[in-house]
């Protein structure tokens, strides 16, 4: 009885382990990850948490983003929309498409994937492309350009 006991928790427990490994894995980063990369899965990570604070050192001081409406937000604009006062709970999954330098200006692009999980929007869903251009500046990597844009369902 003990060991067909021990034989079931493994056969339980061992498929539950190895998702938990993959996902420490998947989350661990890109170990080819570009400077601009890791500078926007911090940028990501601190808009997630509304933490305008450590979004600001990760931006140009001339940073600008367009909306995908076309609204186009400068620096400021943006850090005070991530206040704290303004939080919402949203789940993020991205998937990198590039992940590039060109001419020496670095780019990278992903997939964006939001779901609103506040009561008020529970399940409502988007998709968007997102793209940040990148500068080094006093030795780091800074953001100085985003842009996103719908992405239409057909092109899965």
């Amino acid at each position: 009885m003990h060991r067909r006991r021990v034989s079931g928790f493994r056969c339980r427990v061992l498929p539950v382990a190895f998702m938990l490994s993959l996902a420490c894995v998947a989350f661990a980063g890109r170990a080819d990850a570009s400077p601009l990369s890791e500078a926007v899965d911090h940028l990501l990570t601190a808009e997630d948490e509304f933490r305008p604070s450590d979004m600001a050192p990760l931006l140009c001081a001339g940073y600008h983003e367009i909306s995908p409406v076309g609204d186009i937000d400068d620096r400021a604009q943006v850090l005070s929309f991530y206040a704290p006062e303004n939080r919402s709970a949203v789940r993020l999954d991205r998937k990198i498409l590039s992940d590039v330098s060109i001419n020496g200006v670095p780019l990278v692009t992903e997939q964006l994937h939001y779901t609103l999980q506040d009561p008020a929007h529970a399940g409502r869903e988007t998709t968007l492309i997102g793209t940040w251009v990148g500068q080094p500046e006093h030795g780091r990597m800074t953001i100085c350009h985003a842009q996103f844009t719908i992405f239409h369902p057909s092109h899965k």
